[in-house]
């Protein structure tokens, strides 16, 4: 019979970077199906989410990657 005893480890880094509460801007041209699906999913969102949480997804870009 054999007993596995090893321990968990615990790795930590060190990350340099600024940290930033802004979202990164998202620039990508749409119109058409693209532009009707965004409108959909804005939609959509207004209807379950805060204004405050829509309006932070739509500067993050989330309506038209989704």
């Amino acid at each position: 019979m054999e007993t596995d005893t090893r321990q968990p480890v615990q790795v930590s880094v060190d990350l340099q970077t600024e940290p930033s509460d802004a979202a990164a801007p998202v620039e990508v041209p749409f119109n058409g199906a693209p532009a009707a699906r965004s409108e959909e999913n804005i939609l959509q969102w207004n209807s379950y989410l805060p204004a405050d949480c829509v309006k932070t997804m739509i500067e993050m870009g989330w309506h038209v990657t989704t």
